[in-house]
């Protein structure tokens, strides 16, 4: 256990698959990612529409705590409810050495990474996977986070589309 936690571990730059995404809408008809990471937890990936420099993320990634709605007497079971949210951090829209389009972001010492699922077949695959991976770039302190360049995780030049 000490190695998957420590700096020195092998499998550092390794990405780890974290989970599947899919793309909705929200209620305004802009695209947004959103995936379980528990039964009452949500990963959710929203365009950030007051971008205004390239600095400025073009999205952000915020964890949402759910509620199911009471389901008694339905015929069609309704979609969970957001409850609360917190923004974790922005992310930037990259392209690989192939030209495909993926983002990528930071929290703390993790570098996250967001492709697109090439392998997908039906509506129950996931359109997007979440990867995250450890960093071996030093946060900004200013920021909060790293800049939007680079980071590696260990990832070769073909990694999907946005």
């Amino acid at each position: 256990m000490s190695d998957f936690i420590s700096n020195t571990s092998p499998q550092r730059d390794k990405p780890l698959r974290v989970m599947g995404l899919w793309e909705e809408k929200d209620q305004n008809g802009n695209m947004m990612l959103s995936g379980n990471i528990t039964g009452r937890a949500r990963a959710i990936i929203t365009v950030n529409n007051f971008k205004k420099g390239d600095r400025d993320p073009d999205y952000y990634l915020s964890v949402a705590q759910t509620e199911r709605p009471d389901q008694q007497g339905e015929e069609q079971p309704q979609e969970p409810q957001v409850r609360a949210s917190i923004r974790l951090t922005g992310l930037w829209r990259n392209r690989d050495r192939k030209g495909k389009d993926y983002l990528s972001g930071s929290l703390q010492s993790l570098r996250i990474l967001i492709f697109s699922n090439n392998y997908h077949q039906s509506d129950r695959d996931p359109d997007y996977i979440l990867y995250v991976c450890q960093s071996d770039r030093q946060p900004n302190q200013q920021q909060g986070g790293f800049s939007n360049q680079g980071g590696g995780c260990g990832f070769g030049s073909s990694v999907g589309s946005w």
